[in-house]
């Protein structure tokens, strides 16, 4: 089993960090800066998002929003 404590690692900002790879998932570690956005992209696994610090609006492709902050799944 592998772990992180995300509150512990560095990630340069906008520059994504690929902690673990699978057959149905990836999990990336993104640091973006306050006020950035990331550009629209396609993922080709099942996208899992959890807020480490800060907070962020995710939009998924149906245009559904989500608002979330730190602690959020």
């Amino acid at each position: 089993m592998r772990s992180w404590d995300l509150k512990t690692v560095t990630a340069e900002p906008h520059q994504p960090e690929i902690l673990a790879s699978g057959e149905d998932a990836r999990t990336v570690l993104i640091a973006l800066p306050a006020g950035e956005q990331m550009q629209e992209h396609e993922v080709h696994e099942r996208a899992r998002v959890v807020i480490v610090a800060g907070e962020v609006e995710v939009t998924a492709q149906g245009g559904e929003r989500v608002a979330a902050a730190a602690g959020h799944l």
